[in-house]
């Protein structure tokens, strides 16, 4: 059996997506670029690239992602909450600052947290998110249902869908009389 060149096996193909003829030695190839390829995908949540979910965790983050609001991330989060910590009140960086430009040490790195976790069911909603510095984040336990939302309670900076003080008193039993 004698071997064929690629150039000989060329096939002409239409892209479903903008209709332009293209030719191709791969059987499997669809769409003409990469970028029509991407062009009718599902939207992903900020960092969950990953192709295959391999862990239940991650699964149940996604899902929560996909369900909560789209135009919550760290960046949107950092600007409404002017860059600071909900926590411990540091002002952070930039969350959109190229990681070289970042100091290696990330006491002021932010991050979005959520207040109950995506794990014990929260949702990814701006109601259940605060911004938080990288320290404070990664100190929380997110298996510990003592520590839900305590950094939530530094009320604060004002934002229009953040819960007022006395509903967070009620949530948590501040201040109730019931012993």
């Amino acid at each position: 059996m004698a071997y064929i060149k690629s150039s000989e096996r060329l096939v002409s193909k239409q892209c479903p997506i903008c209709s332009v003829v293209f030719s191709t030695s791969d059987s499997r190839k669809i769409n003409c670029t990469r970028r029509c390829k991407n062009r009718n995908r599902e939207w992903q949540p900020e960092g969950m690239k990953a192709k295959s979910v391999r862990h239940g965790y991650v699964q149940r983050r996604r899902e929560a992602q996909r369900t909560g609001d789209k135009d919550l991330t760290t960046y949107t989060i950092w600007k409404a909450e002017s860059g600071r910590c909900r926590r411990c009140s540091k002002q952070t960086i930039d969350p959109t600052t190229p990681r070289k430009l970042k100091p290696a040490k990330r006491d002021a790195w932010a991050t979005l947290d959520h207040i109950v976790p995506l794990s014990a069911g929260g949702t990814h909603t701006w109601a259940n998110a605060q911004l938080l510095c990288y320290p404070c984040n990664s100190g929380k336990v997110h298996t510990d249902a003592a520590l839900y939302g305590r950094g939530g309670q530094n009320l604060d900076v004002e934002r229009a869908t953040v819960p007022s003080a006395e509903f967070v008193n009620l949530l948590y039993g501040v201040g109730s009389t019931n012993g």
